[in-house]
């Protein structure tokens, strides 16, 4: 037999090996994602997804740095809106930021665009988030978007039970778009969502 038609046959060592490789890269994702922020506080529960694609975002109201506020659904009106759920203590959110960022630093000078980051808060200790917290870490890693504080989470429970960072395009007219938790999209790709929708 020619080695061509044994190998067509038969799995050779290395497409085994290659294989095993496969399967024990995919247990490691697993594993990852069941200890990710994707699932900080629902257990071994998947995320309930009270606001989905298709529906038009609650009207809900959060402060921000220097005062600021944002104000559901008319802070929506007539732009396209990319939502953000984070929190400066989970690690996907920290890899996160940056990415939002520089989307908003090309963005905020464009009429018909906006982004808007809103920090999930919790029990006091780990997964608290305050003012001074957001300040504090915006200044150490040289953020430059407008922060929102959802002290209490009651923000965020109106969208999802559990799971962050957590991505919403939201259309003009209010409605949700597109949507994501821990996406693992570069600023290219969440223009590309941005410019898509509008």
């Amino acid at each position: 037999l020619r080695r061509g038609r044994v190998h067509s046959e038969f799995p050779s060592c290395r497409n085994m090996y290659h294989h095993h490789l496969k399967h024990i890269a995919m247990a490691a994702a697993a594993v990852s994602l069941s200890v990710s922020c994707v699932r900080d506080d629902g257990g071994n529960q998947p995320a309930r997804e009270y606001v989905r694609v298709g529906m038009t975002v609650p009207a809900f109201s959060v402060s921000g740095e220097g005062g600021g506020t944002f104000d559901s659904p008319e802070g929506f009106a007539g732009r396209t809106t990319l939502l953000l759920f984070f929190a400066t203590w989970c690690p996907d959110c920290q890899a996160e930021l940056p990415v939002i960022d520089a989307v908003w630093q090309t963005v905020a000078g464009e009429p018909g665009y906006d982004v808007v980051a809103i920090s999930r808060g919790g029990a006091e200790g780990r997964y608290e988030q305050s003012p001074d917290i957001l300040s504090r870490y915006w200044k150490d890693h040289d953020l430059r978007m407008p922060w929102y504080l959802d002290g209490d989470r009651s923000v965020f429970d109106r969208f999802a039970s559990a799971g962050i960072p957590r991505v919403y395009i939201v259309n003009a007219e209010g409605v949700v778009v597109w949507q994501s938790a821990a996406p693992e999209l570069d600023a290219a790709g969440y223009l590309a969502l941005l410019r898509q929708y509008r």
